[in-house]
């Protein structure tokens, strides 16, 4: 990811570079952060690992969003999020290994 290299050559170029690059850093990439730190707590527990890797693998969109969040300031789109937990409740249906 190039933006925050972008973001600081920016805020180099005003009066108050520290305060500058908060703003703006907060601005265009807090959303991804938080989402990214959530995600990177979630990695502790290998079963949504698991169905997250699924769901990428099985649904082009959701690929595109995992990718999307990993390597660049993506967050995790509901479509996603719907796809995580239907490999979920698929896992959890004792029914639906038949």
């Amino acid at each position: 990811m190039v933006l925050p290299g972008c973001l600081t050559g920016k805020a180099a170029m005003t009066t108050n570079s520290a305060v500058s690059y908060r703003r703006s850093s907060r601005h265009e990439l807090g959303r991804h952060l938080r989402q990214t730190d959530a995600l990177a707590r979630l990695t502790s527990t290998p079963q949504l690992v698991d169905l997250a890797t699924t769901a990428a693998r099985d649904h082009q969109r959701a690929f595109d969003d995992l990718v999307e969040t990993g390597l660049g300031a993506g967050t995790i789109s509901s479509a996603f999020a719907r796809v995580v937990v239907g490999k979920f409740i698929e896992a959890s249906n004792p029914f639906a290994r038949a």
